[in-house]
């Protein structure tokens, strides 16, 4: 058995019981998930750049 298995079972439960009870934290956690995958998306956009200030435009 997997020493992986435990940690990954118990974590597990615990969103499952958040999920069913409609705990708070866990709404605040989606929302904030949802907003580092958006600004993570707009990185790997071609047409984006970061703006480096030590460079001369």
């Amino acid at each position: 058995m997997s020493p992986y298995l435990i940690p990954l079972a118990f974590t597990n439960a615990i969103f499952v019981d958040a999920e069913r009870d409609g705990a708070k934290w866990l709404e605040e956690w989606k929302a904030e998930q949802s907003r580092y995958k958006l600004v993570v998306n707009r990185l790997k956009t071609k047409n984006l750049t970061i703006w480096n200030p030590n460079k001369e435009a």
